[in-house]
Parts: C-alpha cells; structure tokens; sequence
C-alpha cells in the first residue's frame, strides 16, 4: 500500500531501506514515512498493553489502526492534484476534491490535444 516492493519482509530492512531513501514531499515518500511511524508508534504500543494489562489485539486489528491512522494523516494534507495522488488516493481510498480532479484531468486532456494538434 505504500510502494515498498522492492523491500524485503525484515523489520531491520524495512527499517534501513526507509531511512535510507530520500525525504522527497511526493505523495508516496509521504506515506511511507508515515506508515513506518505509525507501524513502530502502534506496535509498541501494543508490547506495552500486552505486557501490562494481559490484553493483546490481533494483527488484523493492528493492522486496520495503522492503516486507518495513515489515511486520517493523508486527508489532513494539502495536496496538488497529479497521478501519483490519484493513484494513491485510491489504494488509501482517500476523497480528493473532485474540482481539482476533473481540472487536472482535463488540463492534462487538453494538453495532449495541442501535442496532437502540433504533430499534424
């Protein structure tokens, strides 16, 4: 959900590729910073539930806090309209303002109506 495919299931891995990419303000390096955040910050929350209350929640569970934490983090930002958060906006299913959706997406149309129109 996060594009880490070229990451390997080892939390150390997870841990060093993440901290070792660069701090871009792409919708993508956004949201894996703040899944990385919200991965450590709820788990360790949950080792300490477990260890002082005899309580634990399931990974399901677990993992719906996380996802639903990262996506109240992505509605929170001011966002410009392009494909990576289009295509973002729907694996998080995510609202984008659909004015500046149908603006970019005609921009874009109309734009490639004048390459069309160049090359004629």
């Amino acid at each position: 959900m996060c594009k880490l495919d070229n990451v390997s299931n080892s939390w150390a891995q997870i841990i060093s590729s993440v901290v070792n990419f660069p701090a871009k303000n792409t919708i993508w390096s956004v949201i894996q910073r703040l899944v990385l955040g919200a991965s450590v910050y709820f788990i360790w929350q949950e080792r300490n539930v477990r260890l002082f209350s005899n309580f634990g929640r399931s990974e399901d569970e677990l993992l719906k806090m996380i996802i639903a934490s990262v996506r109240s983090r992505i509605m929170g930002l001011k966002l410009q309209v392009t494909h990576d958060v289009l295509d973002a906006a729907k694996v998080w299913s995510f609202p984008i303002d659909k004015k500046l959706k149908y603006r970019f997406l005609l921009d874009e149309l109309f734009a490639d109506n004048m390459d069309i129109d160049e090359d004629s």
